[in-house]
Formats: structure tokens, sequence, C-alpha cells
């Protein structure tokens, strides 16, 4: 989501529905060059503070893909969630 209009209604509801379908959301608050380092803290900050109102696992990362700040933080999660998958179920999964 763009880090200066997060959280709009269909962001919440699609957190809410991954929340209560036991998934763990990693929030991209995209567009983070387009903001002032402090004004990027403070929404970060303001948004991690509003995803606790969910009670599951979400996390939150500014992203910018013009400096590719946060691809680092993304890989390593994509990479924590694909070694999560079984072998035999990726497997058949593919069949």
């Amino acid at each position: 989501m763009d880090i200066r209009h997060p959280l709009k209604d269909l962001d919440q509801q699609m957190i809410e529905w991954a929340v209560e379908s036991d998934i763990q959301v990693l929030v991209l608050l995209t567009k983070a060059d387009k903001l002032a380092s402090g004004a990027r803290k403070a929404q970060v900050n303001m948004v991690r503070e509003a995803v606790l109102a969910f009670n599951g696992d979400v996390q939150v990362e500014p992203f910018s893909s013009l400096k590719k700040s946060g691809v680092d933080k993304l890989r390593q999660k994509l990479d924590s969630w694909f070694n999560e998958i079984p072998p035999q179920e990726a497997v058949e999964d593919a069949e």
C-alpha cells in the first residue's frame, strides 16, 4: 500500500481476512522514497500501531522500488515463507 495513503478500507479488509484465515501478512508501504526520513518513520510507526488491532501475524516495512529499500527484507520474508512448505506438498500442488 502507498505509504502516503495507508490502511484504506480495502487494505484493512484484506488484512482482516488474512488474519482470520491464519495467514501471515507483510504490509509493504510502497513509495517510501516520496517521504522525508522523519515522515517515513512516523508513517511506518503509525501503521505498525494500527495493525496491532488485528491481533495477527502482521509485519510492516517501508519499501521503495526506486531506491531498492526494503528489497532485502522482502526477499528474506518470501524465502522464509517458501521454505515452510514441505517438499512433498509442493510436488503434489504442482500436479
